[in-house]
């Protein structure tokens, strides 16, 4: 009645899709094709961008400045961000997600050919405790190894939360300290493997007790994939 343009993403009959076909990237809008360079982004990435095209439509910027800018855009800092690979061909990747629907999201998408990927997260203190259950039992359902560690613990007992994650996660392995989890998921990656470090993305800091400490999940992974390496 208000006659409202509704601008549709995230399915091949969308208004805007976008699909990676024969190392190019194919986007629909409005029932027209457009091909570039192919982008690496996963399915998730790639609603995302879709998304964003469809506000940027909205918005009357010009569709041709749209697909011209799409190859100049750079991935966030902590968002399924690649460390490294191991010498037996496996990769380790930082991501932020620390929700339930995030974390299922960066495992459903690293999820190859059948093969889950291994997972390394922890929950954040003073904060919604009903996550703790429900990343339990997503870790549980869509992760291979699955290491569950400390977030940002701040006032809370780091033991009783990673506790309350392993209650709803069975084949989780508790570890204590974050470097600690870090390096032995690292050590136990196996060939053509995936580890994904989840939780603090581009975070730099950890806090425990209202103290920050300097910790970053990039530079702490980089060292054990090169210590793997050089062994």
């Amino acid at each position: 009645k208000k006659n409202i343009k509704i601008i549709s993403y995230g399915s091949f009959k969308s208004s805007i899709n976008i699909y990676n076909k024969n190392n190019k990237t194919y986007i629909k809008i409005f029932n027209k094709r457009y091909n570039i360079k192919k982008i690496h982004y996963n399915d998730f990435e790639l609603d995302n961008l879709s998304c964003s095209i469809g506000c940027c439509l909205a918005l009357g910027i010009n569709y041709l400045n749209i697909i011209n800018a799409i190859s100049k855009i750079k991935k966030p800092t902590g968002r399924l961000q690649e460390v490294g690979k191991v010498y037996n061909n496996a990769k380790v990747y930082v991501d932020y997600a620390h929700t339930p629907a995030a974390l299922q999201n960066v495992l459903v998408a690293t999820t190859d050919k059948k093969n889950k990927p291994n997972v390394l997260f922890g929950c954040g203190g003073n904060r919604d405790k009903s996550k703790r259950k429900k990343m339990g039992i997503i870790a549980n359902n869509f992760a291979n190894k699955i290491y569950i560690t400390d977030d940002n613990p701040r006032n809370e007992n780091p033991n009783k939360i990673r506790k309350e994650i392993v209650k709803n996660c069975p084949r989780g392995i508790e570890v204590a300290g974050r470097r600690d989890a870090i390096k032995l998921a690292i050590e136990e990656l196996e060939d053509n493997q995936s580890l994904i470090i989840a939780g603090k993305g581009h975070e730099k800091k950890q806090i425990i007790n209202k103290k920050y400490f300097n910790f970053d999940d990039m530079k702490i992974a980089k060292f054990f994939i090169n210590k793997k390496n050089n062994k």
